[in-house]
């Protein structure tokens, strides 16, 4: 049988890969909280420490340590919960993991305690505030082969911003300040306005370019104008009920919306978030939630190019036409590979190309929203 600590951290290595997982879980449990306003400071990429604090509704003071514990939480009781989950959050490995591979500090409601390697180092009385601070320092210390598997800081810095950019663009209800090395990177409004949010990522010229889908049930967000594109889809932000997740068929119903409206290589910027009853999607396959399985996802296909669709119907008639590109007017945009394309042009219908539009799926609306 496996020592606790070698046991733990490779419990932990499914969950912590980087600094920016770390962000992710405790931004996960902000919300959760019903945290309204979420602050997270990095500094040496994440790896000297990383502090993330919120106004939820904290953790009891009796509860701290416990919620540190492995396979301890408060969003499921039983097997049949799974079925129906709603929070980011419902395993219980966060903290734990988190905890494992790194110097920790947390204070919630009067009480604080420290973890170090997993071991509880102290615990007292704390500052009596709202919500819960974490502060996570010397990331992978006591597991040093793992610190050589991290990329560049600047690669990881980046990957702390998309994680928190992400999360600012699908809850412009929450005012999300992420400060790198005392440098303000990401700063939300919070005031429930996604066109704000998208200007605070990306900028206001950006955020002008987008259309939003209105109107259709079961997807929300906004979508990029035909001539706004990028050289990757690093701009693409796909979530279901508010939880961001990679899934390939959304990705190629979304960029099939788009065929012969943007040259080769190019790709919209979209925010979309598919709100679906929870027992039509499993979240629990993947270790990080990072993926999702559908019950019926031709259904959520035909449904999310619905709404693309619908979106673009209204957009500035603009069509990429590669034997018509003599005359037509490019410009930069702020953020990385961002072009503007001006060129008027009649947009024709787009075919659905045999996906089932009909399927009846339920909505949800989520209780964070």
């Amino acid at each position: 049988m496996l020592a606790p600590e070698v046991a733990d951290a490779i419990a932990a290595g499914e969950v912590i890969e980087r600094p920016a997982s770390v962000v992710k879980e405790l931004v996960e449990n902000a919300l959760d909280a019903g945290a309204r306003r979420i602050s997270i400071d990095a500094r040496g990429a994440g790896k000297t420490s990383i502090r993330v604090s919120d106004d939820g509704a904290g953790i009891p003071a009796d509860e701290l340590a416990v919620a540190f514990l492995r396979h301890t939480t408060s969003k499921l009781t039983k097997l049949a919960d799974l079925i129906t989950i709603q929070s980011f959050g419902f395993r219980g490995e966060a903290l734990a993991s988190i905890a494992a591979v790194a110097d920790v500090e947390s204070s919630s409601a009067g009480a604080r305690l420290r973890i170090r390697a997993g071991e509880l180092m102290e615990q007292g009385v704390g500052p009596v505030m709202p919500g819960v601070v974490v502060e996570v320092r010397d990331l992978f210390a006591n597991v040093p082969a793992r610190l050589k598997f991290l990329k560049s800081d600047a690669t990881e810095v980046a990957a702390i911003k998309e994680v928190v950019s992400a999360f600012a663009l699908l809850h412009p209800h929450v005012r999300f300040h992420l400060t790198i090395d005392s440098r303000a990177a990401v700063s939300s409004s919070g005031d429930g306005d996604r066109r704000r949010a998208i200007a605070a990522v990306y900028g206001p010229p950006v955020a002008a370019e987008m259309l939003e889908m209105v109107g259709m049930p079961l997807v929300a967000g906004m979508v990029s104008q035909p001539r706004l594109s990028r050289g990757s889809r690093d701009g693409m932000v796909l979530a279901v009920n508010g939880r961001p997740v990679s899934a390939r068929s959304l990705v190629y119903a979304l960029e099939e919306c788009y065929q012969g409206r943007l040259e080769r290589g190019r790709h919209p910027l979209a925010v979309i978030d598919i709100g679906i009853d929870p027992e039509l999607v499993d979240v629990n396959v993947h270790p990080a939630k990072k993926e999702v399985r559908f019950r019926d996802e031709g259904a959520v296909f035909a449904a999310l190019q619905r709404a693309v669709r619908a979106a673009l119907d209204g957009s500035d008639p603009y069509r990429y036409r590669p034997a018509e590109t003599e005359g037509v007017a490019s410009t930069f945009m702020a953020g990385p590979q961002l072009t503007l394309h001006e060129a008027p042009a009649v947009v024709t219908a787009v075919e659905t190309n045999g996906h089932a539009t009909s399927a009846v799926l339920r909505p949800w609306t989520s209780s964070l929203h």
